[in-house]
C-alpha cells in the first residue's frame, strides 16, 4: 500500500492578515456603495445607546497590579506593625512554651 499519495497536495494554511485585506476592503467598498438599512429603528439604536452609558457609569474598575503598589506611607506602617507584632506574639508564645517544658523537667 502506497502513501506517497497523502503528500501530494500541498497544505494550505490559513490565510494571514495580508491575504484578507482585499477582501475587507471589498466589502467596505460594498457596503459603501450600497443602502444597507439597518434592521433597528433609530430609536431603539437610542435607547440602548443611554443603557449602556448608565451601566458604564456604574462600573467600577479594580486597581491594576501596578495600582496596588502605590499605597500611602501610613498603610504600610500598619502592615509592617501588624506583621511585627504577629512575630512578636509567636515569639513571646514560643519562649513561654520552652520555659514551661524547662520548668518542668527540672521540677521532676
Amino acid at each position: 500500500m502506497k502513501l506517497g499519495h497523502w503528500h501530494s497536495r500541498p497544505h494550505q494554511a490559513e490565510p494571514t492578515a495580508s491575504q484578507l485585506v482585499p477582501a475587507l476592503d471589498r466589502v467596505r467598498e460594498m457596503r459603501e456603495h450600497s443602502a444597507w438599512e439597518p434592521l433597528t429603528s433609530q430609536s431603539n439604536i437610542q435607547g440602548r445607546a443611554e443603557r449602556v452609558s448608565t451601566v458604564r457609569q456604574q462600573i467600577t474598575i479594580p486597581p491594576l497590579a501596578s495600582q496596588h503598589n502605590a499605597r500611602g506611607i501610613d498603610d504600610w506602617k500598619r502592615i509592617w506593625f501588624l506583621d511585627a507584632f504577629g512575630a512578636l506574639l509567636i515569639v513571646i508564645t514560643g519562649a513561654l512554651a520552652i520555659l514551661l517544658v524547662w520548668l518542668t523537667l527540672i521540677a521532676e
